[in-house]
Order: C-alpha cells, then sequence, then structure tokens
C-alpha cells in the first residue's frame, strides 16, 4: 500500500510516537496541538531566517514584512487569485 503523506502530516503521527503511543491507544486533541505548536515553534525561526536571507521578507520592529522580491514570487507561482 503506497500512502503519501505531507510533512504536516508525517509531523503528527510522530507526535504518536513521541508520546510512546501505540495503535489504538488515545492521545487527547489538546496534547496532539500543543505538541505541534512546539513543533512548528522550533523550525519557524529558521523558515524565517531562510526567508530573510533570500529577500523575500524583513523584519521591522515586531513585524515582518513582504519585500517586492517576495511579492514577485507570489505572483510568478500564482498564489494570488486577483492577478
Amino acid at each position: 500500500m503506497s500512502e503519501d503523506l505531507n510533512l504536516i502530516e508525517e509531523q503528527i503521527l510522530k507526535i504518536f510516537k513521541a508520546q510512546k503511543k501505540k495503535a489504538n491507544e488515545p492521545l487527547s486533541n489538546s496534547k496532539v496541538l500543543e505538541e505541534a505548536q512546539k513543533g512548528l515553534a522550533t523550525i519557524l525561526q529558521n523558515i524565517l531566517k531562510d526567508l530573510k536571507e533570500k529577500g523575500m521578507i524583513v523584519e521591522k520592529e515586531n513585524s515582518l514584512v513582504l519585500t517586492a522580491k517576495g511579492d514577485d514570487y507570489l505572483y510568478k507561482y500564482n498564489f494570488y487569485a486577483d492577478y
């Protein structure tokens, strides 16, 4: 059986392993959400750093700002519905 999961789906399944859960052993929704948020917080700083280094965003005070380069990327790959 071939089942393709995206990265986020895989990470959620890995939470069960990290909590030492086996098949048919429950894990509360709130615990899964809490652990997923921890994992996201860990990688988010690296993602933001990469986007800043690529010139896609800049950080100003406590905000992130999309640059013209980032906007061009979104336009090029049709991420805007209004173009």
